[in-house]
């Protein structure tokens, strides 16, 4: 099954329908989630298999079966709060929220059984644009629409920045507009990569190397299509860390990379 959600303030799961004639897969729609009373910016899978759920701007949660596609709970952050991106953490149990900068750029975590906040992590100013967990739970990676801010990385142990990875490099040269194109981040899956990616360039840290850099030149692959104010959408890591899938809203078009 695989979940999409939209500014029409709806989340769709679909399900494997099988391999085309043309080798390629084709999905049917299932069902429509429709709770939220704003864009949805954000859906994950538990890691069970069995649970759904669906990240607000209005500031609400929201748990599902996802065979049943039915809601079980509603959670929501309180009066102002509006959410930008969220996620679970692997062990199904803690989820992780970002906000808007008009909320204050915090990062949530929550704990799903209680449906309650049990950490806030302070040092965003803008809105929190990406949001990911290591393999292990320890790590936290989270970057913001404010590329200046770096990519940060928290030791969840500690509940604590232990490391704010400095993306100049990636935008030296680069004119943006007064919406600059956001930062996205994500681990592979064994946690020992991060990739990072901001306007039309994309690089990969190592976080036993200290989160240094490890694609060659320091600026990493600088061929992403991007404007002044798009760029680097989306990036998820192959099979054992061997590539890297890129999306760019600049020209919707997949790019693959070998690491």
């Amino acid at each position: 099954l695989v979940g999409t959600c939209s500014v029409d303030k709806t989340c769709k799961v679909w399900k494997n329908a099988g391999e085309s004639k043309t080798k390629a897969y084709s999905y049917d729609l299932l069902y429509t989630l429709s709770d939220h009373s704003s864009e949805v910016v954000g859906v994950d899978k538990q890691a069970c298999g069995d649970y759904l759920v669906t990240f607000g701007k209005d500031g609400s949660w929201i748990f599902y079966d996802l065979l049943e596609g039915l809601k079980l709970s509603t959670t929501t952050a309180g009066e102002g709060v509006g959410f930008t991106c969220g996620t679970f953490h692997p062990d199904g149990i803690l989820l992780g929220t970002g906000t808007s900068a008009e909320s204050g750029g915090d990062v949530l975590i929550w704990d799903v059984k209680t449906q309650k906040s049990v950490a806030k992590m302070q040092g965003h100013k803008g809105s929190v644009s990406s949001l990911c967990f290591s393999e292990n739970g320890y790590y936290m990676a989270t970057a913001s629409s404010d590329h200046s801010e770096g990519c940060k990385i928290w030791d969840l142990r500690k509940l604590a920045n232990v490391h704010t990875i400095d993306l100049a490099p990636l935008v030296s040269g680069k004119k943006f507009g007064k919406k600059p194109p956001k930062v996205v981040a994500t681990f592979d899956s064994s946690g020992a990569y991060l990739g990072v990616g901001v306007g039309g360039a994309v690089q990969v840290y190592g976080s036993k190397q200290s989160w240094s850099p490890l694609l060659g030149q320091e600026g990493g692959f600088q061929d992403v299509p991007s404007t002044t104010t798009k760029g680097v959408s989306c990036l998820n890591f192959g099979t054992l860390a061997k590539n890297l899938y890129v999306g760019s809203n600049s020209d919707h078009n997949l790019r693959i990379y070998g690491c």
